[in-house]
């Protein structure tokens, strides 16, 4: 070993690194779940990719620092924080990383509590920044050439994305249809290097398929069929709500009362789910499926949000815009959160309205009122502010409304204000999460605002079409495991993703089981057409078995082309 390390390398410490390494990916592989058998039997790409990766790095991590009896220790450090980012994401939101994420870090500062945020710089910010601290510049240039192969491999995945997913392919094995199953294969730092390729690769190819004119006439023909079939115009309400979880739905969970409030009964119903596409968070994705229609398949970006540029796209919003309708969004949040200002106009809303307090300088009817107990904007005022402004506000436009609502409150983690709304409801079983009973509390209380507004449309609108569906789950007190702790949805396959549905048409309530969240645009302009559309139309919610999530690719590159030009 003392011929093949260079001089001044101490072979024990890398061995030691090494052993460290290993117990640390079978501790966590552990956690969630894996068989011994499986462990013992890594895969030969995971050798000749995952392993030689993470000892460069390290070797290169110790050629950098200054001596000292720490040095083994911090060059690790940063390996180690990489692992542990990527563990806690899986563990809690059953996602994998992917290096876009970071994006997502300064949507995170806005809704983590002040706590949380200072927990995690103290765990991630403070060993990075004695890392650095410890950066010996001058051993840097004197050992220039140890960098070279991590400067060949940035050259690589940002200029050369297509040539290093090729070389890449040759030597590991990716499932196309498992990100899970290839970080299993081929270690967690190289999926997220391939992945981010991969998205190179593929965003320098969205150019080809945006031919602007041919896809406004087609957008055109498409809006001149559906107002011929759309025989009577009538609203539709449209509502994603933040983390609206449903505590009946815990098998393993008994309650001190009734956690639904008595005004919602004639709403409610035991079935009515929608597939999300994120758990925990992400409402942004969830927003571009309930409203574009396709899956949201991260191909660009983590959050397909943030890549829009407010040129038009032509999702739902604005396909009933060009057949006539008049598209309004009422968002409950801060406009520079997932980028919603540009996404909005992508999608096609031509009304886009954000509480005063955090938009002073645009036109708008929403107030957030005093948050400062709870954090985000109640849904109660909310509803009621939006009602106001469609209904008592005088117009002479006479157009149908497209009406979108995204909600906030209900977001981790379940403030309640004692003053308004005081604690009524505990969790009595032995099964317990104080996350849950807060969210539960909440729940009652949204209930009973959920209930005012629809009773209000219902009677002043009695045509209308209203759709009320779940972002996402919050991810309660520890992520995943809570919901197997407790129970939810017991027994039914990929129960973490499947939110609360509320369909009610002409003040029926209609139930919809297994639907996906980029369903719902097919389902309303069904409900619109009274059948016609789905006639005509492939409805992926119609078909037994439904049709595979990549048959829908080729509207998402065509909706991500045209939305980011």
């Amino acid at each position: 070993m003392y011929r093949i390390l260079p001089k001044g390398s101490k072979p024990l410490k890398y061995v030691l690194f090494l052993v460290f390494f290993v117990i640390y990916s079978i501790t966590t592989h552990l956690m969630g779940g894996q068989k011994v058998k499986w462990l013992l039997s890594w895969s030969h790409s995971y050798f000749m990719v995952e392993i030689p990766l993470v000892l460069y790095l390290y070797y290169l991590f110790n050629q950098l620092l200054r001596p000292g009896k720490w040095r083994p220790v911090l060059a690790a450090a940063p390996i180690l924080l990489c692992y542990l980012i990527y563990d806690i994401v899986f563990f809690w939101y059953g996602k994998v990383v992917r290096f876009i994420d970071i994006l997502e870090v300064p949507e995170l500062s806005h809704v983590l509590p002040y706590t949380w945020l200072a927990a995690a710089a103290l765990l991630f910010l403070l060993p990075l920044l004695l890392f650095i601290g410890q950066i010996d510049l001058r051993r840097l240039r004197r050992n220039g050439l140890i960098a070279l192969p991590l400067v060949l491999l940035v050259v690589g995945v940002t200029l050369f994305p297509g040539h290093f997913v090729a070389a890449f392919n040759e030597v590991a094995q990716v499932n196309p249809w498992s990100d899970q199953q290839n970080v299993r294969d081929n270690g967690r730092l190289s999926m997220v290097i391939y992945l981010e390729a991969q998205r190179r690769m593929v965003a320098g190819a969205l150019e080809e398929h945006r031919h602007r004119a041919r896809y406004e006439k087609q957008i055109q023909t498409q809006a001149v069929r559906l107002k011929a079939d759309i025989r009577q115009p009538r609203n539709v309400y449209l509502m994603v709500l933040e983390s609206f979880l449903d505590p009946h739905l815990f098998a393993k969970v008994r309650y001190s009362m009734e956690p639904m409030h008595p005004d919602f009964t004639p709403f409610y119903r035991s079935e009515g789910f929608s597939i999300s596409p994120v758990f925990g968070g992400g409402t942004a994705q969830a927003e571009f499926e309930a409203l574009c229609g396709v899956p949201a398949f991260r191909d660009y970006s983590g959050i397909e949000f943030n890549n829009f540029s407010g040129s038009p796209a032509y999702c739902l919003p604005g396909l009933l815009a060009k057949a006539g309708y008049r598209t309004i969004a009422s968002n409950a949040h801060k406009p520079d959160f997932f980028n919603a200002i540009p996404a909005y106009q992508s999608l096609g809303f031509s009304e886009i309205y954000f509480p005063r307090e955090y938009a002073p300088q645009r036109q708008t009817y929403l107030s957030a009122g005093d948050v400062r107990r709870e954090k985000y904007m109640f849904d109660g005022p909310l509803f009621d502010q939006n009602y106001g402004f469609l209904f008592r506000k005088a117009t002479s436009d006479r157009r149908p409304v497209f009406n979108y609502i995204l909600s906030i409150y209900g977001h981790f983690p379940h403030y309640l204000d004692e003053r308004v709304r005081p604690e009524k409801i505990r969790i009595v079983s032995k099964a317990t999460d104080k996350m849950l009973e807060r969210a539960t509390n909440q729940y009652y209380y949204r209930t009973k605002a959920m209930a005012r507004y629809l009773k209000r449309i219902i009677k002043t609108d009695p045509q209308a079409l209203i759709v009320m569906v779940s972002d996402h789950l919050p991810p309660l007190s520890f992520g995943v495991s809570s919901y197997k702790k407790l129970g939810y949805l017991e027994g039914v396959a990929d129960n973490i993703h499947k939110n609360r549905l509320i369909v009610i048409d002409r003040g029926r309530v209609k139930i919809h089981n297994n639907l996906h969240h980029y369903d719902i645009p097919s389902l309303i302009l069904d409900y619109l057409t009274d059948g016609r559309y789905c006639k005509g139309t492939t409805c992926g919610f119609r078909m037994e078995p439904p049709p595979p999530r990549e048959s829908y690719h080729d509207r998402y590159v065509e909706i991500m082309a045209h939305g980011t030009e």
